[in-house]
């Protein structure tokens, strides 16, 4: 398996578990979802915290821009996070 990651804070870590994915149909190993330990949890929802702290700061108009722009880099790469 390669090693999962999780993105927090604009930084990825490594996850120390994986949940397997089950095809419903034939039981095959579809993918593996990263599982987050609590000190991993803990930093992401004080980073999420700190992000909406600082978009709440926006106007209502630049926080539409930026997640516009943001949706746009995600369609145009074509990738999955």
């Amino acid at each position: 398996m390669d090693q999962l990651k999780l993105l927090i804070a604009g930084e990825w870590v490594a996850a120390e578990k994986a949940l397997p994915v089950l095809s419903p149909y034939d039981e095959s190993l579809i993918c593996e979802i990263p599982i987050a330990a609590e000190p991993v949890i803990d930093a992401a929802v004080a980073a999420a915290e700190a992000g909406a702290a600082d978009m709440h700061r926006l106007s209502a108009r630049t926080r539409s821009a930026v997640l516009a722009c943001a949706a746009g880099l995600l369609l145009s790469t074509g990738t999955l996070l």
